[in-house]
C-alpha cells in the first residue's frame, strides 16, 4: 500500500509448521495486483484455493468448506493471542462468558476435526484419487499435518490455560467443582504429548523431533523458563456449605451471617436482555435442602423443572473425585439442572426471567418491591431470597423500564446510576483478617458495544473513502480508509458516522478500538478524528510518543500486541436521545473495529475480548 515492492522480509521460524501462511506471503508478494489491497476478500478467497490446490479438485464440497471452517478458525485464535503467550488469566474465568465461549468454540473445532479424519480415514482415498491405493494414506497424512495437528494443539493449549484460569479462581472461592478443571489440566498436558508423538510418527517418521520445542507459558521470547500452569484442589467443607454466584462475575457469596453480600443481577438494565441465572453450588460434605423465592411479580426464576415465584430442591453432597469423570466440565453442571450423567447434582443453574409488561406496570404503580425507589427513572428493583437451613441469600435484580419505542431504537446507551452503581461493588468489612482485605472485583458490562460494521453511513471525499473488510482481527470486521495516506479530519478526510441513542443527558466514556498496527509514515503518531453532535473536531492519539513499533522491550508496543489492539478512551457530552459521533480518518493504517459508550466514572469489567464478537455468539 507504501510502495514497498522490491523486498519484503518476514520471520517465518521453523518453515515446516508454517505452509499456509507462507504460502500467502509469497502469492502475495508474487502477485499483489490478485491478493492485495484490490481485492478486499482476498484472505478467505485463498483460503479456498489453497484447500483446493492441497487436498485435490476432486476433494467433496462439504469436506472443503469443513476445512475451510478448521484453518480458520485456529489461525483466528492464534492471532488474536500467540499460543506461547497466552496464560491462565488472559481469558477472563468469569466476566462476559468469555472463558465458555472459547471452550465451546474449541469443542466445536475438535469435533469437526475429528469428523473430518474420520472421513479421510474411511473414504478419503476414494473420493479424492482416480486410481485408489497409495494415495490414501499420503491424503491422511496430509490433512494430520496441515489440519488436524495444528486445529487440535491450538484447541488443547486453550482448554489448558482456560482450565487453569478457572481452577485458579474457582479454588479460592472454596468451590468443590475446581477440583474438575485441576485435573482437565493435567489432561491436556498429556494430550500435548501425544499430539507431538503422532506427528512424529507421520510419513514415515520423516518430521520426527520437529515438535519437541515447549509450547506452554513462555516467560521470555522463547522456551527458556517456560513452565505449565499449577492445579489447585479443594477440600468439602466439614458442614453445610452452599456458594451463590452470579453470571460473568467475580462476585460470590456463601451466606454467613458475618460475611453475607447482596449479589446484584444488573443484566435487565439493558434493553436486549430479559434473562439471566445465578449457579448455587454444593461444597460441603452433607445435601442441602433449599428454596427460593422472588418478591416482584415481574420476576420469575426457574430450575428447570419448575417455573414461578418461589420454588424449591435439593442440592446434592459432591460426589467428584480425581477417579471419575476425568476431566469433566462444569459447563456441563451449569447447563444441566442436574447433572446425573456425572452421579453429581451438587451444581444447579437457576434461570430469572422478567417480564417487561409486568414491569412496566411496576413502573407506572411506583411499586418498591422492599427497596427504595430510585429517582430519576433510574430501574425498578426486585429481589430474589435464597434460603437453606443454615444461610440466607438475597440477590438483588434490577430492572430498567424501557419504553417499547426504546426496545426497538438500536445503539441505546443504558444507564447504571449513581443509586445501583454504589451497590454493585461494595466494600469489605474491615473485621476481615489482617493481610487477607481485597476489593471487588470493578467493572461491569452494562454498556454499548457496537462493532464497526454498525455505522449509519460513510462519507466519502474526493481524496479518499473508508472500506470496510469481513473477517479482519479480534472482532471480525475492519474499516480502513483508502488510499493509504495522511488525512485531514474535516476537509479532506473521509469519516464514519453512528448514530447512539442516550436514556439521559450526562458525561459518557467513548472508547475506540482499532487493530494494533505501527505507524507507516516515518512519524511515531497514530491519531483519528472525533466529532460529537456537530462539535469541535478532536484529535485522538491511539499511542504514546514513547511507543517503538516491533521493539520488544518497548511496554507499549508489547500491551499493544498482547491485547491485539489498541484503545483510545475519551469522555465526552451527550444529550438525552439521539446523539451523532463521527470518526474521520488522520494518520495511515489504521483500521477501527469497534465503539464501546457507558457513563462517565463507570468501568467495564476486565476481560481480553470483552462483549463477545459475533463469531462467538
Amino acid at each position: 500500500e507504501k510502495g514497498i515492492r522490491d523486498i519484503w522480509i518476514v520471520n517465518v521460524g521453523d518453515l515446516k509448521p508454517q505452509e499456509l501462511p507462507l504460502s500467502y506471503f509469497m502469492d502475495l508478494a508474487y502477485d499483489y495486483d490478485r491478493w492485495g489491497e484490490k481485492n478486499p476478500d482476498s484472505p478467505g478467497t485463498y483460503l479456498k484455493k489453497w484447500i483446493k490446490d492441497t487436498f485435490g479438485q476432486n476433494l467433496p464440497e462439504d469436506m472443503r468448506d469443513a476445512i475451510f471452517y478448521l484453518l480458520d478458525g485456529y489461525t483466528y485464535l492464534n492471532s488474536i493471542r500467540k499460543p506461547e503467550s497466552q496464560y491462565p488469566d488472559t481469558y477472563h474465568y468469569a466476566d462476559y462468558g468469555e472463558a465458555d465461549a472459547i471452550l465451546s468454540y474449541c469443542e466445536d473445532l475438535k469435533k469437526m476435526a475429528e469428523c473430518v479424519r474420520n472421513w479421510f480415514e474411511s473414504s478419503g482415498e476414494e473420493a479424492c484419487f482416480e486410481n485408489p491405493g497409495s494415495g490414501k494414506k499420503r491424503l491422511l497424512d496430509c490433512y494430520d499435518e496441515l489440519v488436524w495437528f495444528p486445529v487440535l494443539a491450538t484447541v488443547n493449549q486453550h482448554e489448558m490455560m482456560i482450565s487453569a484460569g478457572k481452577n485458579d479462581a474457582l479454588s479460592r472461592q472454596g468451590r468443590f467443582s475446581a477440583n474438575r478443571y485441576a485435573d482437565r489440566i493435567d489432561e491436556c498436558v498429556k494430550k500435548e504429548k501425544e499430539l507431538k508423538d503422532h506427528y512424529h510418527k507421520l510419513n514415515g517418521g520423516k518430521w520426527s523431533g520437529i515438535m519437541s520445542s515447549e509450547h506452554v507459558g513462555f516467560e521470555f521470547w522463547n522456551e527458556e523458563e517456560n513452565r505449565y500452569p499449577v492445579r489447585k484442589y479443594v477440600y468439602r467443607a466439614n458442614k453445610e456449605r452452599i456458594i451463590v454466584s452470579l453470571p460473568y462475575s467475580d462476585v460470590y457469596t456463601m451466606g454467613g451471617d458475618w460475611t453475607r453480600k447482596s449479589l446484584c443481577i444488573t443484566d435487565f438494565l439493558m434493553p436486549d436482555r430479559d434473562s439471566s441465572f445465578f449457579v448455587m453450588e454444593n461444597s460441603g460434605d452433607r445435601e442441602i435442602r433449599w428454596e427460593a423465592e422472588a418478591d416482584a411479580g415481574w420476576i420469575e426464576i426457574s430450575d428447570g423443572r419448575q417455573t414461578c415465584a418461589k420454588i424449591s430442591g435439593l442440592l446434592g453432597k459432591p460426589c467428584y473425585s480425581s477417579d471419575n469423570s476425568v476431566g469433566a466440565d462444569l459447563r456441563d453442571a451449569v447447563n444441566n439442572p442436574v447433572c446425573e450423567d456425572q452421579g453429581d447434582n451438587s451444581v444447579l443453574k437457576i434461570d430469572v426471567c422478567i417480564n417487561r409488561k409486568k414491569l412496566t406496570e411496576a413502573y407506572a404503580a411506583k411499586e418498591t418491591c422492599g427497596e427504595k425507589y430510585l429517582k430519576d427513572r433510574e430501574a425498578l428493583c426486585g429481589s430474589i431470597t435464597v434460603r437453606t437451613p443454615l444461610r440466607k441469600i438475597i440477590i438483588k435484580v434490577f430492572a430498567y423500564p424501557f419504553t417499547e419505542e426504546e426496545l426497538k431504537t438500536d445503539h441505546v446507551i443504558p444507564v447504571i446510576g449513581e443509586g445501583i452503581n454504589g451497590l454493585l461493588h461494595p466494600s469489605y468489612d474491615p473485621g476481615v483478617l489482617p493481610g487477607l482485605m481485597r476489593k471487588d472485583p470493578a467493572g461491569d458490562d452494562i454498556g454499548l458495544c457496537m462493532e464497526i460494521s454498525e455505522y449509519d453511513h460513510t462519507e466519502d471525499t474526493d481524496k479518499g473513502s473508508f472500506r470496510l473488510f469481513e473477517d479482519y482481527g479480534k472482532y471480525g470486521k475492519g474499516l480502513k480508509a483508502y488510499p493509504t495516506v495522511a488525512y485531514t479530519p474535516g476537509k479532506d478526510a473521509p469519516c464514519a458516522v453512528f448514530n447512539v441513542h442516550a436514556l439521559k443527558s450526562g458525561s459518557y466514556d467513548l472508547t475506540v478500538i482499532t487493530a494494533c498496527s505501527n505507524p507507516i509514515d516515518g512519524r511515531n503518531e497514530l491519531s483519528f478524528g472525533l466529532r460529537v453532535n456537530g462539535g469541535e473536531i478532536r484529535c485522538v492519539d491511539l499511542i504514546s510518543k514513547e511507543f517503538r513499533g516491533g521493539d520488544r522491550a518497548n511496554k507499549a508496543w508489547s500491551e499493544g500486541i498482547m491485547r491485539a489492539a489498541h484503545e483510545a478512551a475519551v469522555e465526552t457530552a451527550l444529550n438525552e436521545g439521539s446523539n451523532e459521533i463521527r470518526i474521520y480518518a488522520k494518520d495511515p493504517g489504521i483500521v477501527f473495529e469497534r465503539l464501546l459508550l457507558r457513563e462517565a466514572g463507570t468501568e467495564w469489567a476486565p476481560g481480553f475480548l470483552g462483549v463477545l464478537p459475533e463469531r462467538f455468539r
